[in-house]
């Protein structure tokens, strides 16, 4: 802003000093020729005289050309300033650059009390696995979404991304930067279907999965049920799911093990086998089970863990 204010004084000095050698030309020209008129030896042709007049209207183009070529290109060199400024960290009129930082896998801009994800850090795109996690530096992530107001597609060009765990966010970046993502474990499918390809599985709860089947004007063939679901336990809806995992029956629980979620005015105390949370879940120990209905080349069974809340 001070660049700005100091440019329009710049810009007003300018115009007066050109005003006023103007102004001062004309002086001269009218005190000379007035001279030169009572000078009863100066005849009509006289070619000091016409000098003089030439050379006065020379200066007068100069004069003109000056007027007009330099604040044309003050103003050329104004606006790659300002095209520069956007688009470089240096920047003091974009908020979101002075505010980033890098925290682990990823890229990250402050807005308000809120996280952006802007993109992968160089650590984050050699891995194969991301989960985009729900709170940074105790703040909400509220969106991916680089908001630099600049082109940095790179940001997020990852060719080792294979798997990507999300959950409820807003996803304002392109999937076509990951040209070897094979699966997503989607908490919210809604934040994902029809922004990736059709060749990329796209885990989601059974309800989700239900839901999503019984539509009758489009097909989902990437669509499939993960084995194991993460209930925030609050609402008892579909808004209540968290994280979804594809696991191994009979195993442990390896592939997706949340941190500690957060509630506002609540502690997070642990996962349970039951809504009314009695029963914790061991990850230490628990396997995930394995329906007593399915067969063996079709098992399925979804395993359901509640999160249980303190009041603090």
């Amino acid at each position: 802003m001070n660049a700005g204010i100091f440019l329009i004084f710049y810009y007003l000095l300018y115009f007066a000093v050109i005003i006023y050698l103007i102004v001062s030309e004309n002086k001269k020209k009218k005190r000379y020729f007035s001279k030169r008129q009572t000078n009863t030896q100066v005849a009509v042709h006289d070619e000091a005289h016409a000098a003089e007049i030439a050379r006065a209207k020379n200066r007068e183009r100069k004069a003109l050309i000056m007027c007009f070529s330099i604040p044309l290109a003050l103003m050329l060199l104004f606006g790659i300033s300002c095209y520069s400024c956007v688009n470089v960290k240096l920047c003091s009129f974009n908020s979101y650059w002075k505010s980033e930082f890098v925290f682990g896998d990823f890229v990250c801009q402050e807005k308000g009390d809120n996280i952006l994800i802007a993109g992968f850090s160089e650590q984050g795109k050699m891995k194969n696995t991301i989960v985009i996690p729900e709170r940074i530096r105790s703040r909400k992530v509220i969106a991916v979404n680089d908001r630099a107001n600049r082109n940095r597609a790179k940001l997020f060009a990852s060719a080792n991304l294979e798997t990507l765990y999300y959950s409820d966010l807003k996803f304002n970046e392109s999937f076509d930067s990951f040209p070897n993502l094979k699966r997503i474990f989607a908490g919210n499918p809604n934040c994902v279907i029809g922004l990736v390809s059709s060749e990329v599985d796209i885990y989601i709860c059974e309800e989700f999965y239900e839901f999503y089947r019984n539509q009758e004007d489009e097909s989902f063939p990437s669509l499939k049920r993960a084995n194991v679901m993460y209930s925030m336990n609050v609402s008892g809806r579909a808004d209540d799911v968290l994280w979804v995992s594809e696991e191994r029956y009979g195993g442990l629980i390896v592939n997706m093990i949340p941190e500690n979620h957060y509630l506002e005015g609540y502690a997070f105390a642990g996962w349970f086998k039951d809504s009314r949370c009695t029963k914790p879940w061991n990850f230490e120990k628990d396997c995930v089970p394995v329906s007593a209905f399915a067969d063996e080349f079709t098992p399925y069974h979804q395993l359901v863990l509640y999160a249980k809340w303190v009041k603090a």
